[in-house]
């Protein structure tokens, strides 16, 4: 790493809203140097519900006593990546208020939705970067990539199922249930975790990399207008394993291989089997080093 990268990852502070404990990615930011906090202080239930309302709804200069200690931080930085949600729309405009220099690039690492539009961020002086393409002309926004850390502590597992597919129902579970049953048409077993929006439960990304690792194949179900590829693609690329998707654009991008990829609606379903069973096209494999955290970070730099 040269001068400048090092320079850069130290003069960086990447802020979302999660749990550091059980957080992955938050972790490998950490392990690759990078600099990252958690937005909010941990309050209590009751406190949440008003933290939500100041920072939906009232005017940036009250976040203040919300906020975790990295506030007191921010001139030590040049730049800061925020993670696009529903309650940092008033962030810029508070960070900027303290230094007026500093960059702000605001992150969509998911969809846009109603929520989360560009036009509710209340500072002008901020980049909208975005890992969809579809967003990316829509709202006019710079591109980055998604991005790929989990290839530590990789273990072998015996196949149990032909596809594993995980995530949150978001409005998806008919697609879903579409799909899994021309799956099982096919002959090829399945096991699933659809999460709730609502719910609790968690599983921890060691376990869903176990899963995953005991699988032949990934499945991934876009959002509805997502054009931009989840993290289930790039599970397949670096875990090498199998994918099935409903995102067509994914013939576009560099790691797509008909050897490896069935895309859903435009591949011919009785072509599936032998696509599952057939070994994975290593082909793609120099393409790795183009999705990981490194590559993502300079990025917004290059």
């Amino acid at each position: 790493m040269n001068d400048d990268a090092k320079l850069q990852k130290n003069k960086t502070l990447i802020l979302t809203q999660t749990n550091p404990e059980v957080d992955v990615m938050f972790k490998s930011w950490l392990e690759y140097n990078l600099h990252a906090d958690v937005i909010f202080k941990n309050v209590s239930k009751p406190l949440r519900a008003l933290r939500r309302i100041v920072a939906m709804k009232m005017p940036a200069r009250f976040l203040s006593c919300w906020l975790n200690n990295w506030k007191t931080e921010l001139n030590n930085y040049n730049t800061i990546i925020i993670h696009a949600s529903e309650l940092t729309n008033h962030l810029p405009e508070y960070i900027h208020r303290i230094n007026p220099q500093i960059r702000i690039i605001y992150w969509y690492w998911n969809p846009v939705n109603n929520h989360t539009l560009p036009r509710l961020v209340t500072d002008s002086n901020v980049e909208f970067w975005t890992f969809d393409k579809g967003d990316k002309k829509k709202y006019h926004m710079k591109f980055n990539i998604q991005y790929y850390t989990g290839t530590t502590n990789i273990q072998k597992e015996n196949v149990k199922y032909d596809v594993y597919f995980i995530g949150h129902d978001k409005g998806r579970k008919k697609k879903i249930n579409d799909i899994l049953k021309k799956i099982k048409n096919a002959g090829l077993k399945y096991k699933v975790d659809i999460l709730s929006d609502n719910s609790k439960r968690h599983i921890a990304y060691n376990i869903v990399k176990k899963r995953i690792m005991a699988a032949k194949a990934i499945l991934e179900v876009n959002q509805k207008g997502q054009t931009g590829y989840t993290l289930r693609a790039l599970e397949s690329l670096f875990l090498e394993k199998k994918l099935i998707t409903t995102n067509k654009s994914i013939v576009n991008e560099n790691f797509y291989s008909s050897k490896n990829i069935f895309v859903v609606d435009s591949d011919d379903w009785g072509k599936l089997p032998s696509i599952i069973t057939s070994p994975y096209d290593k082909t793609v494999n120099h393409f790795k080093n183009k999705y990981d955290i490194n590559a993502w970070f300079s990025n917004f730099f290059d």
